[in-house]
């Protein structure tokens, strides 16, 4: 039976050399017989299993079909595809870093009948196996604001719940609670929210106790204390609270420069938008500002006090942003990354490198299977945009790689990890554009 078999495969190899070599490339033909069938599938697989003598049948320079150089068990897979009539495998070869975005749905659509910025997805965020998507407009005063809930078991939307803000654009996970800050009340400024998730009821328990915070831009936990980052009116102390009961109350805390208390009764805008940390450290980006002039300063949480750390103002850019001065951060391998439209990293708070190898706007961050993910769209010629992920293993500067991308016919703003792929909120800020709000899907695993 051995000798029968090696008089076959010798009787193969022999057809193999004689035939004619033709100088154009045919995707897929793994024996060079001019089309492409099973036997091209048979081939390639049993060369990737290191059978005896398929490395001198096998056409390589036909079987690369991933547009990656070398020949690999991903294009097997995609030949088997491509003769199975699989959508999107049909044309040789397949680009396997292009996804295709799947359409779960605009769900504040039946409340904001036109696709105004109210109806952005600014902020998601995928939590014991659902995902909420925020929306509103703090300028536009659209509130209160309905919280929707995604169910991938069963493919279906809900609202969540209705909070008293005008917007909902940012998410944390405060005490193992999913909890979203109180950018903009409808009620009285004398105290400021925030939103914890009950997921008893499904809804969400409004917490009113940060005193005199007109605004609540921020929240961050660290070493059993929680802070918020907030804005107030002149008179009315400074721009960070501290809880250290679990936010049943807060506390506004001092600003110290130069060994003094922070001077802040010269300007009407009063503001910390950014809490980020980084080894062990809190920090605050703080916001001074009149009609005139503009200070941004950073403060590191020590003693019970904000301390001056150093001045931000003249290193990062800001200039087509999504919300904030910094729309996300995230703390990956001793560094702080974050975004500004930009993608910055630092690893003590001073200097900062700037990431202008990633095209695009950068608009969001995820750790997720212990990678960084970067979200950044580039609007292209046709007026679709496309959407690009990188990822980084190690957080070195030189770790960035395209993930994937896709193309839509809006921005993606807002994405996070979860169920078998990466979920994208859509959000064109500057124009009326009927996708706003819709949330996609990319099918996507490690």
């Amino acid at each position: 039976m051995k000798k029968t078999i090696s008089l076959i495969l010798a009787i193969i190899i022999l057809i193999c050399s004689a035939m004619p070599i033709s100088a154009n490339i045919l995707a897929g033909d793994a024996d060079s017989n001019g089309s492409v069938d099973t036997a091209d599938s048979v081939v390639l697989s049993r060369y990737l299993a290191n059978w005896s003598g398929y490395s001198a049948i096998i056409n390589l320079a036909n079987c690369v079909l991933d547009t990656i150089e070398e020949v690999s068990s991903s294009d097997s897979v995609i030949l088997a595809r491509h003769l199975a009539k699989w959508s999107g495998y049909m044309t040789l070869p397949v680009d396997i870093k292009y996804k295709t975005p799947y359409e779960l749905g605009i769900p504040a659509l039946e409340k904001y009948s036109t696709g105004t910025r109210s109806r952005c997805a600014q902020d998601i965020a995928y939590f014991n196996g659902k995902l909420y998507v925020g929306n509103g407009d703090a300028s536009a005063n659209v509130g209160p604001i309905t919280i929707y809930a995604y169910d991938p078991e069963k493919d279906s939307w809900s609202a969540s719940g209705t909070v008293a803000d005008e917007e909902v654009s940012r998410f944390r996970v405060i005490g193992g609670k999913l909890v979203t800050t109180g950018v903009d009340p409808t009620e009285g400024w004398e105290y400021g929210n925030y939103y914890s998730l009950n997921e008893s009821t499904g809804g969400w328990d409004k917490i009113r106790t940060i005193p005199n915070a007109i605004h609540n831009f921020d929240m961050l936990e660290h070493d059993g204390l929680i802070f918020a980052g907030i804005a107030v009116s002149p008179g009315n102390g400074y721009p960070i609270a501290v809880s250290s009961d679990g936010g049943k109350s807060f506390k506004q805390v001092d600003m110290i420069k130069d060994g003094a208390l922070r001077d802040i009764s010269e300007r009407q805008i009063i503001r910390v938008y950014e809490l980020f940390l980084l080894n062990d450290t809190v920090y605050a980006l703080f916001r001074y500002q009149s009609t005139t002039a503009v200070t941004v300063e950073l403060y590191r949480y020590e003693d019970g006090r904000f301390v001056y750390d150093n001045y931000w103002g003249s290193k990062i850019d800001a200039p087509s942003h999504i919300k904030y001065m910094v729309g996300a951060s995230a703390e990956f391998k001793g560094r702080l990354f974050f975004t500004t439209a930009y993608l910055y990293a630092t690893s003590d708070m001073n200097e900062l490198t700037w990431y202008e190898k990633l095209e695009g706007t950068i608009c969001d961050l995820c750790v997720a299977n212990d990678k960084l993910y970067v979200l950044s769209y580039t609007k292209k010629d046709d007026g679709s945009y496309r959407m690009t992920v990188y990822e980084n293993t190690d957080g070195s500067d030189d770790g960035f790689n395209e993930a994937f991308y896709f193309d839509y016919s809006a921005p993606a703003i807002s994405f996070d990890y979860g169920s078998e792929g990466f979920y994208f909120g859509v959000g064109d800020i500057n124009n009326i554009n009927d996708k706003n709000g819709m949330v996609l899907k990319v099918e996507y695993t490690e």
